[in-house]
């Protein structure tokens, strides 16, 4: 049972990060921080000091992806909280993957991003280059994605 409910609080997360992040630009700690205790919960509930240790090892990985980011001021603390919930929810390695499959879609999104403040806002390109974006949907999506790859399962 544990094993279905730790992907869908996964899914549930990531939709809920969605709607909030587009909605109020931020993702909040009352979503990210419930969900990293639970990932480090279950973890050592159903792991012992190995899986702890498997959750500490996501958490530490997810927010380590998107330390220097949020240091440079390119994104907020809420996405690192938000990537370290799932690495503590589904381990290292599917923090990796994740991060890697946000990273990809968070390029499209920008590159739409920019091509509609140019083309449709009539922006001029430096000041669309400056502009900033939710980016808990792209984060959101490459969660979703690796568990549609079946990582984490």
């Amino acid at each position: 049972m544990i094993g279905t409910l730790v992907p869908v609080s996964v899914v549930c997360l990531s939709l809920a990060a969605v709607v909030i992040d587009l909605k109020c630009r931020r993702i909040p700690n009352w979503l990210t921080v419930p969900a990293f205790g639970t990932g480090i919960t279950v973890g050592w509930a159903t792991g012992g000091v190995e899986g702890l240790g498997a959750s500490l090892a996501g958490a530490g990985l997810g927010g380590l992806i998107l330390l220097w980011p949020v240091l440079q001021g390119g994104m907020g603390g809420g996405d690192l909280k938000f990537q370290a919930a799932i690495g503590a929810l589904m381990g290292p390695a599917f923090a990796a993957v994740s991060f890697m499959l946000a990273a990809s879609l968070g390029a499209v999104i920008g590159l739409a991003y920019v091509a509609w403040l140019t083309a449709i806002r009539r922006r001029p390109m430096r000041e669309a280059l400056a502009a900033k974006f939710a980016y808990g949907p792209a984060l959101a999506g490459g969660a979703l994605g690796a568990l549609g790859l079946g990582f984490g399962l």
